[in-house]
């Protein structure tokens, strides 16, 4: 009767799950292959052809929130490493499983677009505030993070937890859907917990969680790396003798 309730309320869709392929099916991606590609003359172009756009980042803190909001299938609050130093961003998908990432171009380097962040991925992209409080300390997490989402409506947002110190056994993440108008993408969830303490306030008024079973609110606490191909509108040229990819194409 339990895997018929998760089935009913679409839980299994947020699930990790093992690996897609093991033993035999495996070896045949695991063996080395000499290249089969032979150049029957010079390069046309003194640069690499890139044939599709990939990416892939890592998110050391992953906030997950599905709230009973209407207008939002999930809320997500993710932080990265960058050279400058640590940025948040904030994601929100809408029923359609379409995100929009909010990113704070305040906490960004002086002369660093917007654009810059994530830039693979061709997703829409907001620059407004994201102001966090950080109370962060060992494997507990605490945060206080103020934003607002793809509508312009103000976000408040409270959570304390504690990252699990240890790999989930299923690892091999769920998209749930979401962006799959512009990327296929794989999850590698090396941490993975449930609950936690989360407030969630969205124009002002207080949102509830979704419950499993109506029971667990639906609050997940990650890390995770991300990766695959996107759609991608992309130019190339040498610059300097460097390669230079401009998105989209016909930027200036």
């Amino acid at each position: 009767m339990l895997p018929a309730l998760l089935i009913g309320c679409h839980l299994t869709r947020m699930l990790p799950g093992g690996p897609v392929l093991v033993g035999d099916s495996l070896a045949p991606f695991e063996a080395g292959h000499p290249a089969t590609v032979h150049y029957t003359g010079e390069p046309r172009v003194p640069m690499p052809v890139l044939p599709l756009q990939v990416f892939g980042y890592f998110y050391d803190v992953d906030i997950v929130l599905v709230s009973r909001h209407p207008d939002w299938d999930m809320h997500e609050y993710a932080r990265i490493q960058t050279p400058e130093g640590p940025t948040w961003l904030a994601k929100d998908a809408d029923p359609n499983g379409v995100q929009a990432v909010i990113v704070d171009g305040a906490l960004l380097p002086e002369g660093t677009a917007v654009q810059s962040i994530l830039a693979e991925m061709p997703v829409p992209r907001i620059p407004a505030h994201v102001t966090v409080v950080d109370h962060s300390a060992g494997d507990v997490i605490d945060v206080v993070i103020d934003t607002v989402n793809p509508a312009g409506e103000a976000v408040h947002v409270e959570y304390k937890g504690k990252m699990p110190t240890h790999p989930p056994k299923l690892r091999n993440g769920s998209t749930m859907g979401h962006s799959r108008q512009a990327a296929a993408v794989v999850l590698d969830l090396q941490r993975f917990g449930k609950g936690g303490k989360a407030r969630l306030e969205i124009d002002g008024e207080r949102v509830g969680m979704r419950r499993i079973l109506g029971v667990a609110p639906m609050v997940f606490l990650l890390q995770q790396d991300q990766g695959g191909i996107v759609a991608s509108s992309h130019r190339q040229s040498m610059v300097d003798g460097q390669l230079v990819v401009q998105r989209p194409a016909g930027a200036d």
